[in-house]
């Protein structure tokens, strides 16, 4: 019997799918914490990077170069001073690095967390981290930013296991003084049709495996077919049904690439579709049919 789900990789078992013929130098504990330079893996980079889930949570920063990067179905353009944060299981694929850029990678499993006296319910005070949030916060003063991911590579070079139950100290820390830059925006007024749309978009991350039109969507929220078409397209330039199909697109694509799931089965899970619809879909909205796209 098939298996159904997406399997849960650890990064060691993922790096073939992120880089080309190159294994990666880690430290004894990279499957439960790893920070690295951008510079010294990034052309080692398959890319584009297809879309694709890890059981780690993550983040990096950007100190020279451009990155673009998605988290779901949105995608973002990284500057200098830039962080990016995903939460665990999230998907997420990488469209370019510039050949300039430098900063910080860096990833940790929830057992991390365990070898401390801190909680790994710790995270839920950072909005950048949440499921469904914007993953994006812009860094004006670096430099307290800087010294601790620098003593963070410290502990990771140093292949010292003790020195993991320091870590959580220091992640929450840098957390912190992230966070310092988001107080002033948490104070403005959300716009209406932001809020619509980012609920929007929530329930099409609940339901991507549920057969359910845009207005029985529009009903959950409580509101017409046509507000929340026009609001959705305010914040997007896109419609309801485009963000819907994008979403399928994309955990369409994760199937694929990540199960051992047929097409007939991938095509019933995504809307019950039949696979001569679900082959016509996905090529419509990929331009390569779901086979070509497995075996890419």
């Amino acid at each position: 019997m098939k298996n159904d789900k997406i399997p849960i990789l650890k990064p060691s078992q993922f790096d073939e799918f992120i880089f080309q013929d190159w294994i990666a130098p880690v430290s004894v504990f990279y499957n439960t914490f790893h920070i690295e330079k951008i510079e010294a893996y990034k052309e080692h980079l398959k890319l584009p990077l297809q879309p694709h889930r890890r059981m780690v949570y993550f983040f990096f920063f950007i100190i020279e170069g451009q990155v673009i990067r998605s988290k779901g179905i949105q995608q973002y353009e990284l500057g200098p001073g830039d962080f990016f944060f995903l939460p665990a299981n999230q998907t997420t694929s990488i469209e370019s690095v510039s050949p300039d850029t430098k900063g910080y990678y860096c990833h940790f499993t929830p057992e991390l967390f365990s070898l401390s006296t801190i909680s790994l319910e710790r995270l839920s005070e950072f909005d950048f981290f949440k499921f469904n949030a914007n993953p994006v916060v812009n860094i004006i003063n670096q430099t307290p930013i800087i010294n601790i991911l620098e003593r963070l590579d410290e502990i990771s070079k140093s292949n010292n296991p003790t020195g993991l139950e320091i870590v959580p100290f220091y992640i929450i820390a840098l957390f912190k003084e992230i966070n310092l830059f988001l107080l002033p925006l948490k104070q403005l007024k959300k716009d209406a049709t932001a809020i619509l749309c980012q609920r929007y978009m929530n329930l099409l991350t609940e339901h991507v495996y549920n057969k359910i039109s845009v207005k029985q969507l529009a009903t959950l929220l409580s509101v017409s077919a046509n507000h929340l078409n026009k609001s959705v397209k305010a914040i997007t330039g896109h419609s309801a049904l485009d963000l819907q199909n994008d979403m399928r697109i994309l955990e369409a694509k994760v199937l694929l690439k990540q199960t051992n799931l047929t097409i007939s089965e991938i095509a019933h899970k995504i809307g019950e579709m039949n696979p001569s619809d679900f082959s016509r879909f996905f090529k419509s909205k990929a331009k390569i049919t779901p086979i070509k796209y497995r075996n890419m």
